[in-house]
């Protein structure tokens, strides 16, 4: 069952279009997502998301260029941090640790 947990999103320098959501990823892993769980998958499948990264404690989203951040935040914030619990992750080929299957 999914929980609600602490997210707050901070700008990326240089990167207009991401935001790091400052989030308790727990055992995900670190490396570029192939895919999400949950509804953070179809955003990331159908193009809402361009990319998103799993860091240590920070999940990275980047935002297709004709879509913007006060319509589609809210709904983003939510996915990733619903996501989080959710198994159903693959990391690209370089990344560590145990993404979530």
């Amino acid at each position: 069952m999914s929980r609600r947990r602490p997210i707050e999103p901070t700008a990326v320098e240089g990167e207009p279009q991401a935001v790091r959501w400052v989030v308790d990823t727990g055992e995900l892993g670190v490396g570029e997502v192939d895919a999400a769980p949950g509804t953070l998958g179809p955003l990331l499948q159908y193009g809402v998301l361009t990319r998103v990264v799993l860091e240590d404690g920070a999940v990275v989203t980047w935002l297709a260029d004709d879509h913007t951040w006060t319509d589609h935040g809210p709904r983003i914030r939510d996915a990733v941090n619903v996501a989080i619990d959710l198994e159903g992750w693959a990391l690209a080929g370089n990344g560590t640790g145990p993404a979530k299957h």
